[in-house]
C-alpha cells in the first residue's frame, strides 16, 4: 500500500507520494529497497510524470520495461495504453498483484492533463490519488488544517505538510504509508521536476535554555537523522538523490533504470550529486533514442 496524491492546481499539476515498500509487495528482497525505500512518483522526462501505488513487482515490470519494450515516451496514448494494459493485467492476477497509476503530461502548448489509471480504466481527472482510502482521508483531514484553500505555491507545501503528517501519524492502520515524503512540481520554463528540501527524522528534544534557543532532532545515536532530497540535476529525467546528513552517505533513484537505488557511503552532498550524473546520462541517452 502508498498514497500517492496528484492535483491540477491553477492550470500546474503537482504531486506528492511516500516511499515505503515492503517486502510482501516487491518480491522479497531484502537490502536497500527497503531500508530506504523508492520512488513511486517517477519523471519519464520533464513533459511526462507516472506515479504507482500497491503491488510494487507489478509497478517495476511496468517501469522499467517501459524503455525496453520501444514505448514512445512522447506520445501520451502509447503511454497511457502501456500502464492500462500493465493494470488491466494485474487486476486478472487478482487482488494482491494490483498495480494503480497515475499519469500527467505537459502538451507542447503547456496545456497540462492529469489521468488516472485504477478500477479497469483510464479517467482524465482534476485531482486524485492511488493507494490507500484510510491515508487519503488523513491526508485530507491534514490539509484541510492546514489551510488547503490558498493559492499556489502554498498548495504543494501544504499537501507536502500534509503527507508528512500521514507519515508521522502512529495509527497502526498507516503503517504502510512511511518514509519520506516526495513532492512533485511543475514549472513554467522546467516543466515536471522534484521538489528540493530538508526533511528530519526522529523527535525533538526539549529545549530549556530559552525560547530562542535552536530545536534539537539528536543525532545517528538517538534514532534521528537529517536529509537532504534533491538539488541534482536529474530531478528533471527521473533521477533523484537523498543525502542523509548524519549519516555522511546517501541514495541515488532512478526507478526507470533500477528500483534498486544505488548507495554512495563516505560521502559528501556534493559526492553525491556527481556520482549521480551516472544515471543522469544513462537516461537522457535513452530519452535521444525515444
Amino acid at each position: 500500500m502508498t498514497l500517492v496524491v496528484a492535483r491540477r492546481n491553477e492550470g500546474r499539476i503537482y504531486m506528492v507520494g511516500d516511499t515505503k515498500f515492503t517486502p510482501e509487495n516487491s518480491g522479497g528482497r531484502d537490502g536497500q529497497l527497503h531500508f530506504i525505500g523508492g520512488l513511486k512518483i517517477v519523471v519519464l522526462h520533464p513533459g511526462a510524470v507516472i506515479a504507482f501505488a500497491h503491488n510494487t513487482v507489478s509497478a517495476r515490470h511496468a517501469i522499467e520495461g517501459i524503455h525496453s519494450r520501444g514505448v514512445d515516451l512522447f506520445d501520451k496514448n502509447a503511454v497511457l495504453d502501456y500502464l492500462l494494459g500493465h493494470h488491466q493485467s494485474s487486476l486478472q492476477r487478482g487482488a494482491d498483484a494490483m498495480v494503480e497509476f497515475i499519469a500527467a503530461f505537459e502538451l507542447d502548448d503547456q496545456i497540462t492533463e492529469l489521468f488516472l489509471i485504477k478500477n479497469g480504466n483510464v479517467e482524465w481527472v482534476d485531482a486524485g490519488y492511488i493507494g490507500s482510502d484510510i491515508a487519503y482521508n488523513r491526508f485530507l483531514h491534514h490539509q484541510h488544517q492546514l489551510g488547503a484553500t490558498l493559492p499556489t505555491p502554498l498548495a504543494l507545501d501544504i499537501a507536502m505538510q500534509a503527507l508528512d503528517a500521514v507519515i508521522r501519524d502512529p495509527d497502526p492502520t498507516l503503517q504502510a504509508v512511511d518514509g519520506f515524503t516526495i513532492g512533485l512540481r511543475q514549472s513554467a520554463d522546467e516543466g515536471f521536476r522534484y521538489v528540493q528540501r530538508v526533511t528530519v527524522e526522529g523527535r525533538p528534544k526539549p529545549v530549556r535554555a530559552g525560547p530562542m534557543a535552536p530545536v534539537t532532532f539528536g543525532g545517528a545515536p538517538d534514532g534521528a537523522n537529517e536529509w537532504s532530497i534533491g538539488s541534482s540535476p536529474g530531478d528533471r529525467f527521473g533521477v533523484l538523490t537523498a543525502f542523509c546528513n548524519t549519516g555522511s552517505f546517501g541514495a541515488i533513484y532512478r526507478p526507470a533504470l533500477n528500483f534498486e537505488p544505488r548507495i554512495v557511503r563516505n560521502c559528501t552532498s556534493k559526492d553525491l550529486v556527481d556520482a549521480s550524473m551516472l544515471e543522469v546520462n544513462q537516461v537522457t541517452a535513452r530519452l535521444k533514442r525515444c
